[in-house]
């Protein structure tokens, strides 16, 4: 019997498999688990069914079963005899020997009663309820308690605790429908939200005068969209939007769980293009099979999300614009048949010809919206999203529509808000169609969370938020607060990725694109030619910050020669802040804030002509030693501090402050019981690690696998060495682990394990090998990409610059620096960033002899090394 319904099960699935015809398998396996459980109560109790009622609760109730969805049982009965207890247990066992997950409650109707007022989760439930097998007489008597103790009782205490529910799942679950890893279910725009729709429709008097328990099969979602659309809430069109993306979601909910061989709802990144490929998607140029697949599902999830929103406002109860008034809410007239009402902006008219006669308007409200902080009326929402749908070239064109945008564009106070509201409701769309082209445009890599639109909106909305911050310790909100033309950064944020919906270079196109829009508004000047200034080079802050040195001089000459001004820099550094901060919730760090920061502190002041460049005189070296003497020992002479600093080049110096120095001082004096020192600073952001002992062959990788070894990931490193051999290494490090804690124990291992390594007392493969089994253990997701070393000789004038793309994994910086040691390459410093799934390294190198590595033969004999190594991974 497990077998035969098993393999029914199954046959139904792959029936109905990979032609969207998801409802229609649900409605079968709802129908094929009716007739075992019906069967299987009838077989046991016979047609004693008197005094008991089996009813089916959640998506069992509703009729939408996939395929290993939780069957959920309601059993409401007056017997609690052992017997009958007895008999109940070995039915729910015969389910659970078929492999079926049941879960079931057994409950008089008083207890039913009770729960469904103490717990509004299981209200929701009995408001999806369907009767399986039953003593009819007991159904009628559920139902009349039911209707009128429970369903509409206390209905608005009812509705404010769903829609805040919501709000709480929909934040839990990414808050935006377009994520790289959508729930199905829970996340915003998906099938919970029609659940929603249906509790709230269910247990409103107005539209459900009678609560009726059903019998038939039918799906719950589908018959409540039927209702909405001959109740006139929604146009033709929606409602079989509404249905495709039904069964969309149902059908792509059924193979979720057959791949996993389990209930699940979240579309997990490694599943996508199993599925993109069962379902019948197939590559096309310039776009894979996967994105056209998450593509559409953002724009199902969408469409349900924006039908929430307008559909559920219909069920709060609300006072009519004359109740208000009388009421005495604040009124004014903002136009003609648009009025504020208190904190809503509301349409008053009787004829929407104000909207054809004066387009503008629609423009106007969402710059009301902003001002004075509005909400759309419901009727007025739903009234602009069916005006937007006639919009055309001429909307684009109309010069005060333009100036109300830019008007808006200059404003950061609620702009993240009103310029997602015009995108829900598809007035951006229109009016900017080179937006409307990246609306829910996937990138199919662990980089990019979001799509391209919702990665643009959020952008903007963490700029403008800056307003906002208390805090400001990287200048991000004062610089903000300084420009004059806010609508310059922000118009560049809305425009960086346009070009990504066309073939190409997404910038090269995006220049080209947003000129054409400047065109057509007669935006231009100087201010025009900024924004395109930003949108060209806005990959370039983060390049420099995150694989270059900010603190030399040569980095700073070619970043300033691109930015070319300080009110360039200024809008650079805001729009890098805002792209990097909305491209991943995992991304942006206080560290990444902290690269960011200095890079933008240093070439400002260079800008400004502050020099980086000339050597300290001797005046100025005697000044520092005096600084750096009033931190030290009195046993420590000025001599000593001035030989120490004379030994070092003139990055050592500008790099690190009076008290940094001191501190190595101290490290080196104690070199003369030890091997090597150690320092360790948790700076709450990340750990500052510095390493101070005597250079010797393949130092650096040694180093860099104690630390590996004790579950240190490296971030940066500085290696500054002595004439007379005294090696300085300072990393900024973070754990591989967060729950990793930092006492003096681990530091004190740390450090005698790095006093073992470097006298040749234990061997670090051995060390590795130790901790190769717990890495192992751990999930390190794979880009897909492969690995990449580019040489550059141009940017600095004295080292050799190797920048290396491959996936992160424990141990890298100790994999490569060992490659490269062993390959006669001498690092001087190296620049550590991880965009979650790739790392991307810099180094700063020269050869045996100190020289720039120029010869090509020698750059391709080091790159194949490296290559041969990443491809045997620790």
């Amino acid at each position: 019997m497990k077998n035969s319904f098993l393999e029914k099960r199954l046959e139904i699935f792959r029936r109905h498999r990979g032609k969207w015809e998801g409802a229609a398998a649900a409605q079968e396996l709802t129908q094929l688990t009716d007739e075992l459980i019906t069967r299987t109560f009838s077989d046991q109790f016979g047609d004693q069914n008197s005094g008991v009622a089996v009813f089916a609760l959640g998506g069992y109730g509703r009729c939408e079963l996939n395929l290993h969805s939780d069957v959920d049982l309601l059993i409401v009965t007056e017997n609690s005899s052992a017997a009958f207890q007895r008999s109940l247990q070995k039915i729910i066992q015969s389910f659970w020997d078929l492999g079926l997950e049941v879960g079931h409650q057994v409950q008089s109707i008083e207890q039913t009663i009770e729960l469904a007022l103490q717990e509004w989760t299981f209200r929701t439930t009995l408001l999806e309820m369907r009767t399986l097998w039953a003593d009819l007489n007991l159904v009628a008597e559920v139902q009349k308690n039911l209707q009128s103790r429970v369903i509409f009782k206390d209905y608005k205490s009812f509705l404010k605790t769903i829609l805040a529910e919501t709000e709480t799942r929909h934040q839990k679950y990414g808050n935006s429908p377009q994520l790289l890893e959508p729930n199905l279910k829970n996340g915003m725009g998906g099938l919970r939200d029609f659940h929603t729709l249906l509790w709230l429709y269910h247990s409103h008097p107005d539209f459900s005068r009678k609560f009726e328990i059903h019998r038939t099969a039918r799906s719950a979602t589908l018959h409540l969209l039927e209702n909405f659309f001959h109740q006139a809430f929604l146009l033709e069109g929606d409602h079989f939007a509404l249905k495709h993306a039904f069964e969309f979601f149902m059908t792509l909910r059924n193979e979720l769980h057959f791949l996993t061989g389990q209930k699940t709802d979240r579309l997990e990144y490694g599943l996508q293009k199993k599925i993109t490929s069962t379902l019948g998607y197939e590559d096309v140029p310039e776009i894979l099979a996967v994105e056209q697949f998450l593509r559409e599902y953002y724009l199902h999830a969408r469409k349900i999300y924006h039908t929430y929103q307008i559909l559920s406002e219909l069920f709060i109860p609300k006072m009519t614009y004359l109740q208000k008034v009388e009421a005495g809410s604040s009124q004014e007239t903002l136009a003609p048949a648009i009025s504020r009402i208190g904190n809503s902006i509301v349409f008053s008219g009787v004829s929407t010809r104000n909207f054809s006669d004066q387009p503008e308007l629609l423009m106007k409200i969402f710059f009301w919206k902003q001002k004075y902080d509005l909400k759309l009326g419901e009727f007025l929402r739903s009234l602009l999203y069916h005006q937007a749908q006639n919009l055309n070239e001429d909307f684009q064109r109309n010069q005060e529509v333009i100036r109300v945008f830019l008007q808006i564009m200059q404003n950061p106070e609620r702009l993240g808000d009103v310029l997602r509201t015009m995108h829900e409701l598809e007035i951006l769309d229109r009016f900017l169609p080179e937006f409307s082209a990246i609306t829910a445009l996937a990138q199919h890599d662990l980089y990019h969370y979001y799509s391209a639109d919702e990665h643009t909106l959020l952008a903007i909305q963490n700029v403008a938020d800056l307003m906002n911050r208390e805090k400001d310790p990287f200048e991000l909100k004062s610089t903000l607060e300084k420009l004059p033309q806010k609508e310059i950064l922000f118009l560049a944020l809305l425009f960086h990725d346009v070009g990504k919906a066309l073939p190409g270079s997404h910038i090269e196109t995006g220049v080209v694109l947003a000129r054409e829009v400047f065109e057509r508004w007669k935006f231009s000047g100087e201010a025009a030619e900024r924004v395109l200034f930003l949108i060209e080079n806005h990959l370039k802050m983060e390049q420099f910050a995150f694989r270059r040195n900010s603190e030399d001089p040569s980095t700073l000459q070619q970043f300033a020669k691109i930015v070319q001004n300080v009110q360039n820099l200024e809008l650079l550094y805001l729009l890098t802040y805002g792209d990097l901060s909305a491209l991943n919730p995992t991304i942006w760090s206080e560290w990444k804030a902290i690269q960011l920061w200095e890079l933008f502190r240093n070439t400002k002041r260079y800008l400004m002509g502050k020099s980086f460049s000339a050597p300290l005189s001797e005046k100025e070296l005697i000044r520092l030693s005096e600084e750096v003497l009033a931190f030290l020992s009195p046993d420590m002479n000025q001599n000593t501090v001035l030989k120490h600093l004379k030994l070092l080049e003139e990055d050592y110096l500008k790099t690190f402050e009076s008290r940094e120095i001191a501190r190595h001082l101290g490290l080196i004096a104690d070199l003369q019981q030890r091997t090597a020192s150690f320092d360790f600073r948790d700076l709450r952001t990340h750990w500052d690690v510095t390493i101070v002992t005597l250079d010797k062959p393949h130092l650096l990788a040694e180093i860099c696998g104690v630390l590996a070894a004790n579950d240190l990931s490296i971030f940066s490193a500085q290696i500054f060495t002595r004439r007379d051999g005294v090696v300085i290494d300072r990393f900024r490090v973070l754990p591989f682990s967060s729950n990793i804690q930092f006492s003096e124990i681990v530091q004190k291992d740390i450090l005698e394990d790095l006093i073992r390594v470097l006298s040749g007392r234990e061997d670090l493969g051995r060390l590795l090998a130790q901790h190769k089994r717990r890495w192992k253990r751990r999930k390190f997701k794979e880009s897909g990409r492969p690995d990449e070393i580019v040489f550059d000789n141009q940017l600095s004038p004295d080292f050799t610059i190797i920048d290396i793309f491959t996936d992160d994994a424990p141990g890298l910086l100790y994999q490569i620096a060992d490659t490269l040691s062993k390959s006669g390459v001498d690092i001087r410093s190296a620049k550590i960033s991880t965009r979650v799934d790739q790392a991307s390294d810099s180094f700063y190198v020269v050869d045996d002899q100190g020289q720039k590595i120029l010869d090509k033969t020698r750059q391709i004999k080091i790159k194949e090394s490296v290559l041969q190594s990443l491809r045997r991974r620790l």
